[in-house]
């Protein structure tokens, strides 16, 4: 296939057409692809066999920036995310699947709940906002805390879904306060695990909810090359718990675990539903996308491609826990 001229500065080169044989094209082979210009159809028949998709360009951006915009939450990373996730959320699953995550809790407008990990706090927004109930969001990442508190006061839930800056090595629980304390993902990435379980018990009241879901390994240990290419995109490193290590401390806490599922597959089909979602709309936008804006996007598609692989080696699991205190 021969090249094109060479686009003008700030102009697109066409897409290039790659035939491939009948069947579904790997997800992160359309990312990788649709990132380099390459459209892949899906064609019945014996097609030619496909090239190998060109290299990406070198972008013009100094090494420094690109580091930079590797790091999260930088802003034009977090527009990137919040481009695939929705508007306040940063990971996989939106609205929806909060609301289904939530609703064995049976939140009220008296309820007070404390969110650990609240990132944008598109979470505690709709806690506040469906169910009315009263959020603390607690982020550990001072800007992202900032942003999220700008759009709580945006969506006038100041006061009702606050987020507030921690320090991830010291999370603050005020002893017998919530009727439920939430988590979505996060407290992977949260140090002294030893610690917060037996905080995160002591400010439940009594019939108290504790409710999380978060990335975990298969069995106590548990690593492999694929979970340590994730863990590198990480920054500090992840503290990864096995789901069993959740489950014998807050037994041992004497909290009556009434869940303790492994919502694997139902995560890694929102990632890829999310990023495909993503790549069949945003087409037709990727022009006007930015230099830093395509760099901080491909960070974030590596990032998801990572977890993936690191699902789909065995070894990275996702478990979703729910207990009361009595």
């Amino acid at each position: 296939m021969a090249d094109s001229a060479e686009p003008e500065m700030g102009e697109e080169p066409p897409p290039k057409l790659y035939r491939l044989k009948s069947g579904k094209v790997p997800l992160m082979l359309r990312l990788k692809t649709w990132w380099q210009g390459v459209e892949l159809k899906e064609l019945e028949g014996p097609p030619p066999a496909a090239p190998e998709p060109e290299p990406a360009k070198p972008d013009t951006l100094s090494q420094d920036t690109i580091e930079r915009l590797k790091q999260p939450w930088q802003p034009e990373r977090i527009a990137m995310a919040q481009a695939i996730w929705g508007e306040g959320f940063l990971t996989p699953g939106g609205p929806e699947y909060v609301e289904y995550m939530v609703k064995p809790l049976g939140l009220t407008n008296e309820s007070v709940v404390l969110d650990i990990g609240a990132a944008l706090g598109g979470p505690a927004r709709l806690m506040a906002k469906d169910f009315n109930a009263w959020i603390t969001g607690l982020e550990s990442d001072a800007g992202l805390a900032e942003q999220a508190m700008a759009m709580s006061t945006k969506a006038g839930l100041a006061k009702k879904a606050p987020i507030e800056h921690f320090d991830r090595t010291q999370v603050p629980i005020d002893e017998a306060k919530y009727h439920c304390i939430f988590s979505k993902e996060a407290l992977f990435r949260i140090e002294n695990k030893e610690e917060l379980v037996p905080r995160m018990k002591k400010g439940l009241k009594p019939r108290g909810q504790l409710l999380f879901s978060d990335f975990v390994v298969s069995e106590p240990g548990a690593s492999n090359d694929a979970l340590t290419a994730w863990a590198e995109v990480h920054h500090p490193t992840p503290e990864f718990w096995a789901k069993q290590d959740y489950v014998s401390r807050l037994k041992a806490l004497k909290l009556d675990v009434r869940v303790d599922e492994d919502i694997t597959d139902r995560l890694r089909s929102e990632i890829l539903h999310g990023c495909a979602r993503f790549v069949d709309s945003a087409s037709a936008a990727k022009a006007k996308l930015t230099r830093l804006d395509k760099v901080a996007l491909a960070s974030e598609l590596e990032y998801w491609a990572r977890c993936v692989a690191a699902i789909d080696s065995g070894v990275l699991r996702v478990c979703r826990i729910h207990c009361i205190a009595h």
